[in-house]
């Protein structure tokens, strides 16, 4: 009877010793998730005059040809985590043949990395969607705008050729314009040394 009394005493014993023991092994090490790489996100500002190359006269021996006047065009690219594809929105007035228009598009545009030599030049392309209206006419006319072209930014100027259909009320016209201006380039995350934006991002720039 002694005997199976210190054995029942020596198996408490050693469970209440094996328990401490259990609680104080190696915890399991915390698995931490790699950091997501930080997303680029740029901003593209361009501004400047653009015209139509309707001839409203044609050229004669002792007359040149008579244009329409310059307008203005301006707006913004959008583009978040590729450089090379973004979002523009453009807005202007041109005068299209006699009547002056105020135009609005937006759509994708590609444009390639900078070529950095002696001197600094990227190309791009786009193809935008939007509406033009009438201006100072009566009765005013509105209608759906397509626009595809492209051009290249040299250094802050930028050079740009269009291809523009337009349907107001329902008459489809089409023409080029020429657009002749600047273009600032700024980056706001993810910003890279080598590259030409102006870094807004305030933070440590990769390499």
């Amino acid at each position: 009877m002694r005997g199976t009394m210190t054995a029942a005493a020596l198996f408490l014993l050693a469970g209440c010793l094996a328990e401490p023991a259990r609680a104080q092994g190696p915890a399991t090490p915390v698995v931490i998730p790699p950091a997501r790489p930080e997303l680029f996100l740029g901003l593209d500002v361009f501004a400047g005059g653009s015209r139509f190359q309707t001839e409203l006269v044609p050229a004669t021996d002792t007359e040149p040809a008579n244009y329409p006047p310059w307008g203005w065009d301006a707006g913004a690219t959008v583009s978040v985590g590729v450089r090379w594809l973004g979002i523009t929105g453009a807005f202007g007035r041109q005068t299209f043949e006699t009547v002056p228009i105020y135009q609005f598009a937006v759509g994708p545009r590609v444009t390639s990395p900078w070529l950095v030599g002696d001197a600094a030049m990227r190309v791009f392309a786009h193809a935008l969607a939007g509406f033009a209206s009438t201006s100072g006419v009566t009765p005013s006319q509105s209608g759906a705008e397509w626009v595809v072209g492209g051009g290249f930014d040299f250094m802050l100027f930028r050079v740009q050729f269009d291809k523009v259909w337009l349907n107001l009320n329902g008459q489809k016209t089409s023409d080029f314009r020429i657009f002749v201006g600047g273009v600032v380039p700024f980056c706001l995350r993810a910003c890279e040394d080598d590259r030409l934006e102006i870094d807004l991002s305030r933070r440590k720039r990769s390499k």
